[in-house]
């Protein structure tokens, strides 16, 4: 997938080291209009923290969109808390139920039996 980008938009990338002010160094990165928006970059100087922590933000909420659409999906989205605190004690009783039963037949098997 190729983009056009613009050759205006430069963004000057300030990588930050807390110890030693000298080390820093400046990078030139084109990025597209669209991008830009996308990452809230809203000025042409920004710190490099601050494009991680954008690019970050971006990424988590791409994540709960997708999520979400899951959750709809199949039918999760209408769960109740009481109903999937319900379901998480089913499992954690059945677990408990295939420990004894492992435990009956194999008593050495898992750790902490002796």
């Amino acid at each position: 997938m190729s983009r056009t980008m613009d050759k205006i938009n430069l963004v000057n990338l300030k990588a930050e080291n807390h110890t030693k002010k000298e080390d820093m160094k400046t990078l030139q990165v084109s990025i597209s209009e669209s991008d830009i928006k996308r990452y809230n970059l809203g000025g042409l100087e920004i710190k490099f923290t601050d494009l991680v922590d954008s690019i970050n933000r971006e990424n988590t909420r791409r994540a709960l969109l997708e999520s979400n659409k899951l959750a709809e999906k199949y039918g999760l989205s209408e769960l109740t808390w009481d109903a999937m605190n319900a379901e998480i004690k089913a499992v954690r009783e059945e677990v408990q139920n295939v420990i004894k039963i492992i435990n009956q037949h194999f008593p050495t098997l898992l750790p902490g039996k002796e």
